[in-house]
């Protein structure tokens, strides 16, 4: 089964090693589009022979989010008559499934185009060591609705996938049909590190436009240090194992935009 990804990368060397070893055993092709990185991922990036490297479209926008937001409802594209399934995330997104290739098989089968994937805040004082894989090191997280996206779709199928801002929720237009349960996760890995997380927020507060101020696009980056260990120990305590889930569909008890 051919699986190609689809994400955006700015300034992501620290998390990119992580990022490579969770998907590199399933991923047959990615497809990266680069906005502008400064910190060593670029040149990362364009030694990998599987990845396809591009910029990210700039639009006369006043919004970074839209900007993105472009890209994820449009790289998918490439793909169409190439792959049987695409993935589109973040690189702080990891997907999980204790056994992806049986499920997808099954699925496949079963006529499913379009997978949403239940949402964690994955949460974690420190940064981990280089060399681990996240979803091994790092398996405490707080079940979140607006982490629980559509990341995985047949990009014969599909012909839109109706991202909202930040893929938060979905409009997918085509032959949808989505799973009977829900056993996909999408980890996200950008509360690890607390030191780390506050210049990451702070880094990316600087790249806010008007339209993302307005709107309140990203409103997490401008947190103090006060408000942003207040949101930390608030997932903290409804934070659970995930490892330790028997029926992910039951146990995740946040809304999910697509039942």
């Amino acid at each position: 089964m051919k699986i190609h990804l689809h994400c955006v990368n700015w300034n992501s060397i620290e998390f990119i090693d992580y990022f490579f070893r969770h998907y590199d055993g399933f991923v047959s092709r990615y497809f990266v589009n680069d906005d502008g990185s400064t910190d060593g991922s670029l040149e990362y990036l364009s030694r990998r022979p599987d990845v396809t490297l591009a910029a990210k479209p700039r639009l006369d926008s006043e919004s970074y989010v839209l900007e993105s937001l472009h890209s994820h409802l449009t790289s998918w594209k490439r793909s169409a008559g190439l792959a049987d399934w695409v993935i589109v995330v973040d690189m702080d997104e990891h997907i999980y499934h204790p056994d992806l290739p049986l499920y997808l098989e099954r699925v496949t089968r079963e006529g499913v185009t379009a997978i949403p994937a239940l949402g964690f805040q994955m949460l974690s004082r420190k940064m981990p060591d280089k060399n681990v894989r996240l979803t091994d090191e790092i398996r405490v997280g707080a079940p979140w609705k607006q982490m629980s996206k559509l990341v995985m779709f047949r990009p014969d199928a599909v012909l839109d996938p109706g991202f909202a801002i930040g893929r938060h929720t979905a409009e997918p237009k085509g032959d949808i049909r989505y799973p009977d349960r829900d056993e996909l996760l999408l980890l996200h890995y950008k509360y690890i590190g607390f030191d780390a997380l506050k210049l990451r927020h702070a880094q990316a507060q600087a790249r806010r436009r008007k339209a993302d101020l307005q709107n309140g696009w990203g409103h997490r980056y401008a947190f103090d240090e006060q408000k942003l260990e207040e949101d930390f120990s608030a997932f903290e305590a409804r934070s659970l194992d995930v490892s330790g889930m028997r029926d992910p569909h039951l146990q995740h008890e946040e809304p999910r935009w697509w039942r």
